[in-house]
């Protein structure tokens, strides 16, 4: 939704205050009650006229119906004699600044409604001098309860889009649309500041054989359980993502290599603890590939690439649970 069509909204209501004054000021004139009360009840917008003393003079039909409050029991009274004090507080401050500037104020309002609902209002207030020099009062409120609450369930809406789009539905991580985003913002932050980060890609040993074994169930949860050790274990700073099957990465901010070879090291003998599942007890083991930028790639797709690179080496080179990328020398 366009938060302009608020804000245009809002503008339209202050000449339509200050006509409305108009008509009400030749009407006055005429002392014609009759007339003005067959105007503003014309207009389906709740309408208020006070005088200098915050009294009410006139009031339409759509704000008796509004504040469940007949139009009788408005004339000659104040908020104060209609309203909880506190609700009369806030409408008299707004008042009060209207008259004493002779500004026209758009203001937006909680109004407990005579059903007991909590009413979200726009009120626009304008001012003008009669022939004597008195001043008197125009309100106009629109309801605005039904637009704010498709808002928030819009609000609710795209967030929950957004999670659809971008968390792993298994673990509740980050997935990899969500992690090659990041990963794209902290390489644009790592070039701009000079700050170094690390990539760990890893991917477990021994889940293929619990999956087979066990069943696919079995093997959700010791993903899902994978997943939230990881998550505990890292660094707050960490942003840790489930790319799909049994592969997860970490993004390391502001790590150099020494605290990376930590961080991954950790994370191994974390992984490796027994897990309890609900039939049966597992134990896996993970190789972590390491790529730091801006050493290893200066590209997101890079550093995913050689530190991907890295673990397939410990994985099926080396057998340690940690390596590193390792720059490819030239062909002499």
């Amino acid at each position: 939704m366009d938060p302009s069509l608020d804000d245009k909204t809002a503008t339209a209501s202050v000449p339509r205050a200050k006509a409305l004054a108009s008509v009400i000021q030749r009407g006055q004139a005429t002392r014609d009650t009759t007339f003005l009360n067959n105007i503003i009840d014309a207009v389906a917008d709740p309408i208020l006229v006070k005088d200098d003393q915050l009294r009410f003079l006139l009031v339409n039909q759509a704000l008796c119906e509004f504040a469940g409050i007949a139009r009788e029991r408005f004339i000659g009274r104040t908020d104060a004699d209609l309203f909880s004090a506190a609700q009369a507080a806030v409408f008299n401050e707004m008042d009060r600044r209207v008259l004493a500037s002779r500004e026209p104020n758009v203001n937006e309002e909680s109004h407990t409604h005579a059903d007991g609902s909590v009413r979200t209002i726009r009120t626009t207030k304008t001012c003008f001098t009669d022939e004597a020099g008195h001043q008197v009062l125009v309100g106009i409120f629109t309801d605005l309860t039904a637009l704010r609450a498709t808002q928030r369930e819009l609000e609710a809406a795209n967030k929950r889009l957004h999670e659809l789009a971008h968390l792993d539905r298994l673990t509740g991580l980050p997935n990899r649309m969500y992690f090659e985003e990041t990963l794209v913002r902290e390489v644009a932050t790592s070039s701009r500041y000079g700050q170094p980060f690390a990539v760990l890609f890893m991917d477990l040993n021994g889940f293929k054989d619990v999956n087979d074994t066990h069943g696919h169930h079995v093997g959700d949860e010791l993903i899902r359980q994978v997943g939230a050790r990881l998550a505990q274990a890292a660094r707050r700073s960490d942003f840790v993502a489930r790319l799909g099957g049994d592969e997860f990465v970490v993004v390391a901010r502001h790590t150099d290599e020494s605290d990376a070879a930590r961080l991954a090291h950790r994370l191994a003998a974390i992984v490796a603890q027994p897990f309890a599942l609900s039939t049966t007890q597992a134990q896996v083991s993970v190789s972590i590939g390491v790529a730091v930028h801006p050493r290893d790639g200066a590209h997101s797709d890079e550093l995913t690439r050689h530190a991907d690179a890295a673990m397939y080496r410990a994985k099926r080179v080396t057998g340690q649970p940690v390596e590193f990328h390792v720059a490819t020398p030239p062909t002499p």
